[in-house]
């Protein structure tokens, strides 16, 4: 059922926030 599919997707989503943030954080550290 798609219920059953969403928290995984929302999960995914929360991890590529955290990815990109980190990515972000290590352009900054670059740049200096």
């Amino acid at each position: 059922s798609v219920s059953a599919i969403e928290p995984r997707l929302h999960a995914i989503f929360t991890d590529i926030e955290m990815v990109e943030r980190i990515i972000d954080r290590l352009h900054l550290d670059d740049a200096v």
